[in-house]
């Protein structure tokens, strides 16, 4: 199989995934399924090393609200819900991803940090991405939404901090750039072809990701 019958199968195999699951009728209990994300993430930022930005690790924790997670969902006033915390550890001690999940019943609300050769903190939100393999590490992430799919998440929320960031998610899926329905085959599709379009430049190989 050439190289862009791979890409253009794996493409379909992902979807044929998500067509084929039946969400659970309740969401799932959100440790789970911050866990199941930790779990697949970092096995699939090790697949595709040393295109991961140095990140050889994924830790999850429970976090609190304080001013930091305020500023991050500065939306919403007090906490919806349960608020995680996934950090990506380098191998030189550093944590330059920092993802975040507020789930609000059948939603998560999503932060998203990369910032290699720092630690990623909410300063850096909206920045322009300094790795080239940046993509590929927001790539990976974009599969989890097939398991928050199947795990009875709706919606996928994000708050565009400017034009830029409103564009890339626009680009993997997100209406206007801050919704993405779990429901809606476009919108999954659309997502999907970002995750190959971020893989492909760098002749990854997809059969090891986990979705």
């Amino acid at each position: 199989m050439n190289a862009p019958e791979r890409y253009k199968s794996f493409a379909a195999a992902v979807i044929a995934r998500y067509e084929s699951t039946t969400p659970s009728s309740s969401p799932a209990d959100p440790e789970e399924v911050v866990e199941v994300v930790r779990h697949e993430m970092e096995a699939n930022l090790a697949a595709v090393s040393p295109k991961n930005c140095g990140i050889t690790k994924i830790t999850a924790v429970r976090i609190g609200w304080d001013e930091e997670a305020a500023e991050d969902f500065e939306a919403y006033v007090g906490l919806p819900g349960p608020l995680f915390r996934l950090d990506g550890h380098d191998r030189d001690g550093l944590r330059p991803l920092r993802i975040q999940l507020l789930f609000m019943d059948s939603d998560i609300h999503v932060t998203f940090i990369l910032t290699p050769g720092h630690d990623a903190s909410s300063i850096y939100y909206g920045q322009k991405r300094t790795c080239r393999h940046a993509a590929v590490v927001l790539g990976l992430f974009g599969l989890s939404v097939i398991r928050l799919h199947a795990h009875g998440y709706r919606r996928i929320i994000d708050t565009p901090i400017d034009d830029n960031v409103r564009k890339l998610y626009t680009r993997m899926g997100f209406d206007n750039g801050e919704v993405l329905d779990l429901g809606d085959r476009g919108r999954i599709r659309t997502l999907v072809d970002f995750v190959v379009r971020s893989i492909t430049p760098f002749k990854l190989d997809p059969s090891p990701l986990r979705y």
